[in-house]
C-alpha cells in the first residue's frame, strides 16, 4: 500500500478499491487452486491461478451446428439505475483521473467461441460461418463502444493478440481482409466523439502499425520484447502514435535484477519519448514477482518518466 502511495498513479487510486480475494471453496483438498466457471457467453473457463486469466476448456461453437440458434449476450445498457451510477462515478473520476474504458476485441472473442486452429483455418479460407461469428460480434462490440461513451469515457481501449513471438500469427493481407473494415466500424463512434483510441496486441505486431494507423489508433500498447525497438519508435514517430510501454515480463520483470529494470526503463524513455510527449507506462505484475522489481519499475518510472 504504501508504494501506491509513493508512485501513485494517472488512471485511479487503487487503494479506493477493495483487495479481491478467492473464494475458499475454489481450492482443492491439497491446497492448489481450481475454479471453473461460465461466463455470459456460454464459454466455460478453468482458472489454475487466482487473479490470472483462464483457459477455455468447452466453448459454445465448437460444433458449427450451433450458430444457427446462438444468440450473444445483450450488451450493456446506456440507461437506467446501473447506467446512470457508471456515468455518475464517471464524472466524479474525471475530476482527477483519465477514464479509459477497454475490454473490446474480436479476435480473442472468437476463440473464446470456437477453437483456435480452426478459427485460424477458417479466417484463411474467408469461410461464411467464421464471417457470420465475426459480425455478431462486431456488432455487440459497437454496442459497448456506444456505452463506454455514452458513460463519458475519454479514451476506448481495444486488445486483440494478433502477434507469435518472432511473426504475426495471420498475414498481413489476411488481417486487412479480415479484421480492418470491422475495425473501423467499432472505432469510428470513438472518434467522431473526439475520444481517444487504444490499442494493444502482444507478440511481434510491427508489421500492422501502418494499418492501425490508417485506423486513427492514438497510442499502441505492444509486447516490447517481441519487436524491433528502434523500428517500432520510427514507426510510431513518423505515425505520431503513442506508446504505451509494459516493461517486458518474460524475463525482465520477474528474472532481471533491480539496476536492469531501471536500466531498461531509461532505454524505452530515451528511445520513445518526444518533447512533446508520445510515452505512457502501465505495469502489470504477475504472481511470484520480487518486491523488489516491482519497487525498482515505478521508482524509475517517475526517475525518468516525469
Amino acid at each position: 500500500m504504501d508504494l501506491w502511495r509513493r508512485y501513485p498513479g494517472d488512471s485511479g487510486d487503487p487503494l479506493s478499491r477493495p483487495i479481491p480475494k478467492p473464494d475458499p471453496r475454489d481450492f482443492q483438498p491439497d491446497g492448489k487452486y481450481h475454479r471453473i466457471e461460465v461466463d455470459e457467453w456460454g464459454t466455460v473457463w478453468e482458472h489454475r491461478i487466482f487473479g490470472v486469466f483462464g483457459i477455455t476448456v468447452k466453448r459454445p461453437l465448437d460444433d458449427l451446428s450451433n450458430l444457427k440458434n446462438y444468440e450473444p449476450p445483450s450488451p450493456p445498457e446506456t440507461k437506467g439505475e446501473d447506467f446512470e451510477r457508471k456515468r455518475k462515478a464517471a464524472i466524479e473520476h474525471k475530476k482527477k483521473y483519465y477514464l479509459l474504458m477497454g475490454g473490446i476485441s474480436i479476435f480473442e472473442k472468437m476463440q473464446a467461441l470456437r477453437r483456435f486452429d480452426r478459427v485460424l483455418i477458417e479466417i484463411e479460407r474467408d469461410a461464411s460461418e467464421i464471417n457470420k461469428i465475426a459480425d455478431m460480434i462486431t456488432e455487440y462490440q459497437l454496442a459497448v463502444v456506444k456505452h463506454h461513451l455514452a458513460v463519458g469515457a475519454d479514451g476506448v481501449g481495444f486488445g486483440d493478440d494478433f502477434g507469435a513471438q518472432n511473426s504475426l500469427m495471420i498475414n498481413v493481407r489476411t488481417w486487412r481482409r479480415f479484421f480492418k473494415h470491422r475495425y473501423e466500424t467499432l472505432m469510428e463512434p470513438v472518434k467522431k466523439a473526439g475520444k481517444q483510441i487504444l490499442f494493444h496486441s502482444c507478440g511481434h505486431t510491427l508489421p500492422l502499425i501502418d494499418d492501425l494507423a490508417d485506423l486513427g489508433i492514438n497510442t499502441f500498447w505492444p509486447q516490447l520484447d517481441a519487436n524491433d525497438n528502434l523500428l517500432l519508435a520510427k514507426k510510431l514517430h513518423e505515425q505520431r502514435i503513442c506508446l504505451t510501454a509494459h516493461m517486458p515480463r518474460q524475463y525482465l520483470i520477474h528474472y532481471g535484477t533491480p539496476q536492469e529494470i531501471d536500466a531498461a526503463v531509461k532505454r524505452v524513455v530515451d528511445l520513445f519519448r518526444l518533447p512533446e510527449g508520445g510515452l505512457v507506462f502501465w505495469a502489470e505484475i504477475d504472481p511470484g514477482v520480487p518486491f523488489r522489481n516491482i519497487e525498482a519499475l515505478f521508482q524509475a518510472f517517475y526517475k525518468y518518466g516525469a
